[in-house]
């Protein structure tokens, strides 16, 4: 697993809508208009009245023109030249206006403690043991742990707390070795080795498992097993990029940690699982730390499935994650019948949405018998464009009704609509791109960006060569906060006739412990990737926990959080460069999908902005389907 780049951030365009601007001479005009409009009607009603009436007329006309006057005061001298429609509206006062004293510091994580134990009841039971001395082991058996609730629930125990016999009680066991020269007590070795459980070793420490090379239990494991863990190296000489699994290559990030060669000594009782690649298929390479131009990525004998590093140090759209979390099948559900399922979702639709291209995206996926969904975002704030000093306006859907009638219009088409945030942006802060605007925005986690990809970070304003990195809560960051910011935008779903949402998809996939804690109490399902903490099950402090990481998943999960994750598992269409991430044409996405049938219950879910052109969108359907998925509400992935 790696920090949330591996997330896509999505930048929104300022609005500048010029047609909702109305500039003080126009506001004049008008008045002057309406003034001359009465003053004409009143002249003429006060000719049909009796003759002596002239004094009457002359207080009519005086106090017109006094009336002027005062408003060309007003308008030249006093008002603003622009007045945009929304500024110094109810949204403002609540969603800018309240947060102008808020401290803007980097205040550490707050969070509740989870439960060690959590997935979905009913289903297979797996114990996650792990190292206990580094955030990133932590992270890791996280990461684990949740692929697990996949087949029902999991539980995280660091491994020196394992008790005798402890994983007969569970359905599998998986180790996560992401720290060298752990200790592990021998009644694990000597559990995992019985056959009475399945086991996964994931990466280092694998020498523990056989006793040290040359020894009479490490031939004893080799006479069983068919290769020798003691024997096995870290190959230091070959940078392994891509990992062969199921006949598809996929990605193996260079940031990626160590990489083992494991030593078979019989291949008639070793099944090799996937490979590592020194070169690539189209281009091999003989490898300097093993023999030949691959070496085994995973492989199992017995009750044993050993994978030779650790595929969650770096989770990429298309890297091998996939592979591991496709595993977790052969360890719980061997029996699982493969199915490919597909989901879009239309992205950042608020009040200021274009109707015309919502009901276009609409219509072309309706004609192709192909349900969606909608992230609705219910308010919309930004700054007036070119004000000094800076000035904000704000909407809701309710000032919109066309934006809301052609929600419905998406929702009688097959569209379900679910709530992206409340204002998909936070106070008056940038967070982090200028214009604190709605859609552009980190609503619940604060984020800034910085010139340097790594720290020490460099923080400057937002330019396309920035990284943007998180850099901890929102100023307020109580459960109860961000219960309430919740509820404020669902009620107004609800209140435009929108009704009532069950699903809710984090702005930027992004927020705080807390956050998800709320979130995880209003709704059933979040339709999302996911920022992880360390110590969520444990409390431990970490001195290198300063940043998250954010998780992909391929199929659904019910997570540490407590809540049910629809995957979002593709990415989006970019026509340009976005913070050091390069354009993603709709034949990239396509390419994710393809790589995402190696795992069994194979989910290929994107979303798309519906301003961008249609053709993208029907490249990308069509695509999909002729992999084989069928597309389905997103409640079904």
């Amino acid at each position: 697993m790696r920090r949330s780049d591996s997330v896509t951030w999505r930048l929104s365009p300022h609005s500048r809508r010029t047609d909702r601007q109305t500039t003080g001479k126009q506001f004049f005009n008008f008045q002057c208009l309406k003034f001359w409009s009465v003053a004409k009607v009143n002249a003429i009603k006060t000719r049909k009245k009796k003759p002596g009436n002239g004094s009457a007329l002359a207080i009519i006309f005086t106090s017109l023109l006094v009336s002027l006057v005062v408003a060309a005061y007003l308008i030249f001298f006093v008002a603003d030249d622009s007045i945009m429609a929304g500024e110094k509206s109810v949204v403002t006062d609540e969603f800018i206006d309240d947060y102008h004293d808020d401290p803007d510091v980097d205040a550490p994580v707050t969070k509740s403690l989870f439960p060690a134990t959590f997935g979905q009841e009913g289903g297979k039971r797996t114990l996650v043991l792990y190292d206990n001395e580094s955030a990133r082991a932590d992270l890791h058996g996280l990461g684990t742990a949740n692929l697990a609730t996949h087949f029902g629930q999991a539980t995280m125990r660091h491994a020196v707390e394992y008790q005798p016999g402890e994983m007969h009680d569970y359905d599998a066991a998986v180790y996560v070795g992401a720290r060298f020269g752990a200790d592990l007590p021998d009644p694990l070795i000597r559990d995992m080795t019985d056959g009475r459980t399945k086991v996964m070793w994931v990466g280092a420490n694998i020498h523990l498992l056989s006793g040290y090379e040359g020894s009479p239990q490490a031939q004893e494991f080799g006479a069983r097993y068919g290769w020798l863990p003691s024997s096995s190296r870290i190959n230091n000489s070959d940078e392994i990029t891509k990992i062969l699994y199921k006949d598809q290559e996929l990605e193996r990030s260079a940031d990626t940690g160590f990489i083992y060669v494991p030593a078979i000594t019989d291949v008639a009782k070793v099944e090799v699982l996937g490979k590592a690649l020194c070169g690539s298929r189209d281009k091999p390479k003989e490898c300097r730390g093993a023999e030949g131009t691959d070496f085994p990525w995973a492989i199992r004998s017995g009750n044993i499935t050993y994978v030779i590093d650790i595929p969650l140090d770096v989770i990429e759209e298309n890297s091998h994650h996939l592979a591991y979390a496709d595993l977790f099948y052969d360890l719980l559900a061997p029996e699982t019948t493969p199915t490919q399922k597909a989901a879009v979702r239309f992205e950042d639709v608020g009040p200021e949405a274009n109707p015309r291209a919502l009901r276009r995206v609409a219509d072309h996926l309706y004609e192709r018998d192909i349900p969606f969904q909608v992230a609705v975002v219910p308010f919309h704030t930004s700054e007036v464009p070119d004000t000094d000093p800076v000035r904000h306006y704000g909407v809701s859907l309710l000032d919109r009704p066309h934006v809301v009638k052609a929600l419905k219009y998406m929702q009688e088409r097959g569209g379900t609509l679910i709530q992206h945030g409340t204002s998909h942006q936070y106070g008056t802060i940038h967070n982090p791109y200028q214009g604190a605007t709605s859609g552009a925005d980190y609503e619940f986690y604060r984020a800034k960006c910085s010139a340097t990809e790594f720290p020490p970070f460099e923080f400057e304003d937002c330019r396309q060569t920035s990284w943007v990195r998180l850099t901890g809560p929102v100023s307020r960051d109580s459960i109860e906060d961000h219960a309430t910011r919740l509820e404020r935008g669902r009620q107004l779903m609800i209140e435009a006739g929108l009704g009532d949402p069950d699903q809710f998809e984090v702005p930027h996939y992004g927020a705080s412990p807390n956050a998800y804690e709320a979130i995880g109490d209003s709704y059933d399902y979040r339709y999302e990737r996911v920022q992880y903490f360390p110590g969520l099950t444990t409390g431990i402090h970490f001195d290198d926990d300063a940043q998250p990481v954010t998780q992909i998943f391929p199929y659904r999960v019910h997570d540490v959080y407590g809540t049910t994750i629809l995957p979002e598992n593709l990415g989006n269409v970019t026509e340009e460069m976005q913070n050091n991430h390069p354009a993603r044409p709709p034949a990239f996405l396509v390419d994710n999908a393809k790589r995402n049938l190696v795992v069994r219950e194979s989910t290929a879910s994107f979303f798309f902005h519906p301003y961008l052109p249609v053709e993208y969108l029907d490249e990308l359907v069509t695509g999909i389907t002729d992999l084989g998925y069928t597309f389905v509400p997103s409640t079904e992935l």
